[in-house]
């Protein structure tokens, strides 16, 4: 059994010297960008209609928007947030963004706070070309954004 468990150790020794270090660096490295970027992608609402912010099928990244992210509403759809409490603190907003879908977004808020340490964009265009149209309607008690 101890010639069986020094076979495999050379086998497996000799397998790690044909690898090149730095196409195996090279090789790591990409896999864990490929892996960064899908993971932290800015969500886009993905619903034609009025929509549930908060369910997660509504996104194309499966999950509702989380801390630091930036959705994105812009495909024609509106994201409604309704009830009570609050969104987690967004990077920033976009609602009908020229670049994104058709560039026509709505994002309507009864009785929660829309958090976001950054930007709201609304209907912005950032290549010449495009067009864009968003609208934000917040409305009730305890509705905010900030």
């Amino acid at each position: 059994m101890r010639a069986k468990n020094l076979k495999m150790s050379k086998r497996s020794s000799w397998c790690l010297r044909k690898i090149n270090p730095e196409t195996f660096v090279l090789a790591i490295a990409i896999i864990l960008t490929l892996m960064c970027s899908s993971a932290f992608a800015d969500p886009i609402w993905t619903n034609p209609a009025t929509g549930k912010w908060f369910t997660a099928d509504n996104w194309d990244t499966l999950t509702v928007p989380g801390a630091g992210s930036s959705p994105i509403i812009s495909n024609g759809g509106t994201a409604e947030l309704a009830g009570s409490g609050e969104t987690e603190m967004l990077g920033s907003l976009s609602v009908g963004l020229g670049s994104s879908g058709i560039g026509v977004g709505a994002v309507t808020s009864t009785g929660v706070k829309l958090r976001t340490s950054g930007a709201i964009n609304i209907g912005t265009v950032f290549t010449t070309g495009t067009s864009a149209s968003g609208s934000l309607d917040i409305d009730g008690a305890g509705a905010e954004a900030f």
